[in-house]
């Protein structure tokens, strides 16, 4: 049932409390439902996206995320804005890399891969084939031990909001209160209970026998700082990481259409397959990198963009502007569905510019971290103070990616690497930024020493209070995490079933 506790509603009592309303909290929830278990979930925001609650500081670096994609206070949390791109760890990343301090996970890809299929599901990503898609031939022939090609997958509806709304409304024992805050977690021997409040100011303790925090890579840590962890847990905070993205390079195909045919997109059943470029793991630990990829950035096509909004469209009013806009370029517009609607690809115009997209890994200890600063938020809750900083090895992975690519895609194309954003600190800390996926700041590891929360997500030292954030990650990789965080909560639901 949905509850409103800002509009008045009380909450019920519940063996089992989930905090935050985004994608993990939403499908842990489903994975619960129709179990004896009484399950509240407490979300701080409303139905729709308020800014005026992502208040921070950030005196480092800017920081993307703190207020877009990847940190939205709403029912459906980050996943009314994302676009659902999902991709598997890889195996590499689990570890050991000794090369990359305090990088290596306690679990392995044995512990997530089985539980990928039910992430997929919950994602809302078809089951795109390579078999069935245009490379169904194979990729092209690169040195294996330089640089390989993959896809990621996209959601066919990654508005997890509209995909659980209608089951929740309906459930006898789940119950979702939205613009209830969760601003502290009393801990004793154990977690035994939240400090729920509203903007308003009123206020409720609410206990429950577990207490799993499902807040985004930047709330998690700032929760469980507000709640006292950071003096037993030292790593509470500590770690903090993202993607670093980056612009890098122009990229002149020998033959166009032969180009555009490897590297556009590939649409199916409401999905697609996005084709990226990938430095082995060879030529990580050889150069000792992070790990570091990338994908084609095509030149926009005013047609097609109008399509894709049209697609999206839920009312006349929706659809009107991206109609206009389509009646515009209606030759682009033609080409556009021509090329989505029988060849199931992407549409750039031929005369269009292609660049280079380089996404990367940090190190665990680049600097950055989340802090508490001593002014508070519209709830009472002190403002996070999120202190993002790029490290050296970035920028050095980054460089050698470059290059591999430049080797490998001889015969393709010329690429055209833009030097001054890669050889100055200045430019490059100008042309890169995060890529609003927040993770690390709690960590798994093996032992409270080393991080904050086990390899089943429960912080050390407390028995009944859980963690499945991407703040969880002790490294990132450079995959889409919430596909390798969604497989974590499955998991984590089924320990909690057993």
């Amino acid at each position: 049932m949905l509850l409103d506790f800002r509009a008045g509603d009380d909450l019920p009592p519940a063996d089992l409390i989930i905090i935050g309303a985004g994608a993990a909290g939403l499908t842990l929830a489903r994975e619960l439902a129709d179990t004896d278990l009484r399950v509240l979930i407490l979300e701080a925001g409303a139905r729709d996206l308020d800014k005026g609650l992502l208040g921070h500081e950030a005196p480092g670096l800017p920081y993307r995320g703190a207020t877009s994609v990847g940190r939205i206070k709403a029912f459906g949390g980050s996943t009314l804005s994302w676009a659902g791109q999902s991709l598997e760890i890889s195996k590499n990343v689990y570890g050991p890399r000794p090369w990359i301090r305090d990088a290596d996970w306690p679990i392995g890809p044995e512990d997530v891969e089985p539980y990928y299929g039910r992430a997929l599901k919950a994602m809302n990503v078809p089951d795109l084939q390579i078999a069935d898609s245009p490379w169904a031939d194979g990729w092209p022939e690169f040195d294996q031990d330089q640089l390989s090609m993959t896809a990621s997958m996209w959601s066919a509806q990654p508005n997890l909001a509209e995909e659980h709304e209608p089951w929740l409304s309906n459930s006898r024992n789940v119950h979702c209160a939205i613009g209830a805050a969760v601003v502290r977690i009393n801990i004793g021997a154990r977690a035994e209970s939240v400090v729920v409040r509203t903007l308003e100011g009123r206020e409720v303790t609410v206990e429950a026998e577990r207490i799993v925090v499902c807040s985004g890579g930047i709330e998690a840590p700032r929760l469980l700082l507000a709640s006292g962890l950071g003096d037993p847990l030292p790593w509470t905070g500590k770690g903090f990481h993202d993607h670093v993205s980056i612009i890098c390079a122009e990229i002149i195909p020998n033959d166009r259409k032969e180009f555009d045919e490897i590297f556009q997109n590939w649409y199916s059943d409401g999905g697609k397959l996005m084709p990226k470029l990938l430095l082995s793991a060879e030529k990580q630990e050889a150069e000792k990198l992070v790990e570091v990829g990338g994908h084609m950035v095509f030149g926009a096509s005013g047609g097609f963009e109008a399509l894709k909004g049209l697609r999206k469209a839920k009312s006349i009013k929706d659809a009107t502007p991206f109609a206009g806009q389509a009646l515009k370029s209606l030759p682009e517009a033609a080409a556009a569905a021509v090329a989505a609607g029988i060849k199931g690809r992407s549409y750039a115009p031929a005369n269009s510019k292609i660049e280079f997209e380089a996404l990367c890994e940090q190190s665990p200890h680049n600097g950055s971290e989340v802090r508490l600063s001593n002014r508070k938020d519209e709830f009472g809750m002190p403002l996070p103070i999120i202190d993002f900083k790029i490290g050296d090895e970035t920028q050095k992975s980054i460089t050698v990616l470059m290059q591999t690519v430049s080797e490998q895609l001889k015969g393709l194309a010329e690429i055209r690497i833009y030097e001054d954003r890669l050889s100055s600190q200045q430019e490059f800390h100008r042309w890169a930024g995060d890529i609003y996926h927040p993770m690390g700041a709690t960590r798994m590891s093996a032992n409270p020493e080393d991080g904050v929360v086990d390899k089943n997500l429960q912080v050390h030292g407390v028995d009944n209070l859980f963690v499945a954030s991407t703040s969880c990650f002790p490294s990132g990789g450079w995959s889409n995490p919430t596909y390798a965080m969604l497989a974590l909560v499955c998991r984590l639901a089924d320990q909690i079933k057993k």
